[in-house]
């Protein structure tokens, strides 16, 4: 709903700045067009609000140098109520001060555009303009804005799962808030990485982090900090299962509420978290009385992730309560809003809850799915590279801390020494030489204890770092032993499915033929026209099914058959593949072209070698173009420096060009034809897998359909005996 509504916004957003291109800045009609345009005119609501009029007379009013500030202003304004109308005082803006060069209303401009893109979850968008406007901030010193889009770059690379990076920009704007003592500042960024923490269920870190912003909130008296910290140690503390904590920091929360401002999606995450503890004491109605409050508080299309959240708390009570098909319909609506907003964090526990809940019911199937889909998501958020990059970034970070500290005391080191040489000095001038002696001494004493302590610092933090990389070993060995379990159970569900397909082909095949040979008979006895006719469509049905149970059978021989090899004489397997298809080639009047390089030598497989030419060749006669006055289809195999290449390119209906990704999925079509099943390009990927070769497909400059493989001639499992005597397994 929400990407809907932002994708009609930006079409008009396009149009509508069409129309300012045409008038130059600085123009009668540009002002005019901005004062009387359905973008800036003056609406009811306009006349009645003093601010915004203002601002529009202003910019009516002002110089070419002082519009783009004044469209900022504009855009501030409008950013929460309108953001159609925001977007637009933000492109406005870009482009006045992009033509005046003012450097710093482009950094504003860029990121106030971003702004919008990242409310309406076009994530990539947004960190496109904040890098644009951090790359202009950074070579013009603007350090206070710089700090700003490094948080901004962070926020959005943890909505998008990218943890590392929103890591690495949240330490480096931290940075720059320390260096400016920033105490604000530094609250905030202390508090953004405790959040991103939680998410990578680094609790340590993560209640560190928030106690350092909760410090410094409570110090300087910032009430968003201490509300928003609050908030996030009610989580921290559910997912620690310390719920007693948990509910400290609630009643502490309600209380904060009563002296301070707290608006409704704050309320609705405090009921929301109420929720959760009670859920986990068992008490599943007061808890789903608590999760549905919490939703009252707060707009769905505003707020789509606290509803993801919800209605995912709302499935695992319908659950726990056996109520299966309600777990169900909840996990779908947290699943919806979960894809509105990219909330890729949420959907691991959906998909897990899926899992879960098929699994019960006994539809492994739909389990499987669900769990796959669990595993890449889960892969492609905490890889193994993920957890490097983290683990270098906080390493780095350390080892600056600890250099800024072994720094400070150089420094103190350096001007103790100077303030104890002027002592020096002056004792000289009115003490003996036994004097300077003693402080000499005592300057030694203070310069070796300022080292200790600095080498004491160092092996804390060596050991920190040390226990960190133990943490993060074991993280990678569980995730290696859960990989290892997920592809032991892949294995038992493939060979479970080949058993089934290949017991289920050979049981219908009798009933089949039953059916064929009635047919035939019929066919020849009843004298009826109309019965004739269904007859005839009965047998041809028939036959299509004994088509597709005789490939499923070549699927189950070609897994798990043992390759047998031979020398392979082209020309032979490909006459062997055309039989059965003369009637066909010669329907469509197809003339066969053979290029066929007769020095090959190649060891191989022989029934897979024909395998993929009959498909290929079946595939071309399949989807000829009988509107052409002249259909072919071109064979050319030959020798390369270590494979063969095998093309078969023909003029006929062509491929899709947006569906040639998944043209060798199993039950994948190249075209609409009837009579295709979708089964011969799989069948093809499967033999030339077999012979560790490589296939693909593409639309040459012509328009025609053209499959190109590699054979290697060497494979790594090849046997080192050949059999002499060509093999058929049927």
């Amino acid at each position: 709903m929400v990407a809907a509504a932002n994708h009609k916004s930006f079409v008009y957003y396009r149009r509508a700045l069409k129309d300012f291109e045409v008038a130059k800045p600085g123009s009668i009609f540009f002002l005019l067009l901005l004062t009387f345009s359905g973008i800036t005119g003056f609406s009811q609501t306009d006349r009645d609000n003093g601010e915004a009029s203002q601002l529009k007379m202003n910019l009516l009013k002002a110089s070419p140098a002082e519009r783009p500030d004044t469209l900022i202003k504009l855009f501030a304004y409008y950013r929460l109520q309108d953001p159609v109308v925001a977007m637009e005082y933000a492109a406005l803006a870009l482009n006045e001060a992009t033509q005046l060069g003012d450097s710093l209303n482009m950094v504003k401009a860029y990121n106030a555009r971003a702004f919008i893109f990242k409310e309406s979850n076009l994530y990539i968008k947004a960190i496109e303009d904040y890098k644009l406007a951090l790359g202009i901030a950074e070579r013009n010193g603007f350090e206070n804005q710089v700090k700003f889009l490094l948080n901004n770059l962070a926020i959005v690379y943890r909505q998008i799962g990218a943890f590392d990076k929103s890591l690495d920009y949240h330490l480096r704007s931290l940075k720059i808030r320390e260096e400016a003592v920033d105490l604000e500042g530094m609250a905030v960024a202390h508090l953004n990485i405790g959040i991103l923490y939680n998410d990578l269920q680094d609790w340590s870190n993560n209640l560190s982090h928030l106690n350092q912003a909760l410090s410094i909130g409570t110090k300087e008296e910032i009430p968003d900090i201490i509300r928003d910290v609050y908030l996030n140690l009610i989580y921290s503390y559910i997912n620690l299962k310390n719920f007693k904590e948990a509910e400290t920091y609630v009643k502490k929360a309600l209380e904060f509420c009563q002296t301070n401002e707290c608006d409704d999606k704050f309320l609705a995450q405090i009921y929301y978290n109420l929720g959760n503890i009670r859920f986990y004491d068992k008490s599943y109605e007061e808890a789903e009385h608590l999760i549905r409050k919490s939703m009252s508080f707060i707009n769905p299309d505003e707020q789509s992730r606290i509803y993801s959240n919800a209605y995912f708390k709302l499935s695992s009570i319908k659950v726990a309560l056996n109520q299966v098909d309600s777990g169900t319909y909840y996990n779908d609506k947290a699943l919806e809003y979960a894809n509105s907003s990219n909330y890729n964090t949420i959907k691991l526990e959906i998909f897990k809850s899926y899992a879960d809940i098929f699994k019960q019911e006994g539809n492994y199937e739909q389990a499987y799915e669900y769990q796959k889909k669990y595993i890449e998501l889960n892969d492609s958020i905490f890889s193994q590279e993920m957890a490097k990059n983290l683990a270098n970034i906080q390493m780095e970070f350390q080892e600056e801390l600890t250099q800024k500290i072994i720094a400070g005391k150089d420094e103190e080191i350096i001007r103790n020494k100077r303030i104890n040489q002027l002592l020096a000095l002056v004792v000289l001038l009115v003490t003996a030489l036994l004097v300077i002696v003693f402080w000499n001494f005592r300057l030694k004493q203070v310069a070796n204890r300022k080292l200790n302590e600095a080498k004491n610092v160092i092996e804390k933090q060596n050991q920190a770092l040390t226990d960190l990389n133990n943490s993060l070993e074991q993280k990678v060995r569980d995730r290696t032993r859960l990989l290892h379990d997920t592809n032991l159970k892949l294995q038992k569900s493939n060979m479970e499915l080949d058993n089934f397909i290949y017991k289920t082909s050979h049981d219908i095949k009798g009933p089949l033929a039953t059916l064929q040979g009635m047919c035939m008979v019929a066919l020849k006895d009843v004298k009826d026209e109309l019965a004739l006719n269904y007859l005839q469509k009965l047998s041809e049905t028939a036959n299509r099914l004994n088509t597709i149970l005789a490939k499923l059978l070549v699927i189950n021989q070609i897994s798990n058959s043992m390759i047998i090899d031979n020398k392979i004489n082209f020309e032979e397997r490909i006459d062997k593949a055309l039989e059965g298809l003369e009637k066909g080639i010669q329907a469509g009047g197809i003339h066969i072209k053979k290029n066929i390089d007769q020095k090959i030598n190649f060891i191989s497989d022989a029934y897979l070698i024909e395998n993929i030419f009959r498909n290929l060749l079946d595939n071309g006669v399949k989807f000829s173009d009988e509107a052409k006055k002249e259909s072919f289809i071109e064979i050319l195999v030959k020798e390369t420096n270590d494979n063969v290449a095998i093309s078969v390119t023909d003029n006929g209906v062509g491929l899709n060009p947006e569906g040639i990704e998944k043209i060798f999925d199993l039950f994948s079509k190249g075209g609409e034809k009837a009579e295709s099943i979708g089964l011969g390009l799989y069948l093809v990927k499967l033999s030339v897998d077999r012979l560790e070769g490589q296939v693909s497909a593409e639309v040459t400059p012509e328009g025609w359909s053209r499959f190109s493989i590699q054979l290697p001639k060497i494979r790594k499992e090849q046997p080192e005996k050949m059999v002499e005597d060509d093999v058929h397994r049927f």
